[in-house]
């Protein structure tokens, strides 16, 4: 029970410095806006929202996509291992049937597991 409680705190300190940084930084990309527009007065307003968005929608693509990070290695090392197994050939070749073999027959019955 204390061992959790102290995870739930650390969890929570985490979660609220994580939403603390995203505030400041959404802060910090319209405080910038503001000067720009202050310092370059062709700027309007529309432009330094486009831009704002671009770059917050940006940031949190990337965080996003950043999370998957460590399963490239792991889907890489799956896909050689089942490309490895494609190539290697079959010892039962179902459509060139040998001569004086038996054909299998139309009907049979079998049951398959997993």
């Amino acid at each position: 029970m204390s061992q959790s409680i102290k995870e739930t705190h650390i969890d929570g300190l985490a979660f609220g410095y994580t939403q603390f940084i995203q505030n400041v930084s959404l802060a910090l990309l319209f405080m910038s806006g503001a000067f720009f527009m202050t310092v370059d007065p062709t700027l309007d307003a529309q432009a330094v929202f486009i831009t704002i968005f671009a770059i917050l929608f940006g940031a949190i693509s990337s965080g996003q996509a950043n999370q998957f990070g460590p399963d490239l290695g792991k889907a890489a090392i799956a896909a050689e291992k089942v490309f490895k197994i494609s190539e290697v050939p079959s010892e039962i070749n179902a459509v060139d049937i040998p001569k004086g073999a038996t054909k299998v027959p139309h009907t049979f019955a079998g049951q398959i597991e997993f």
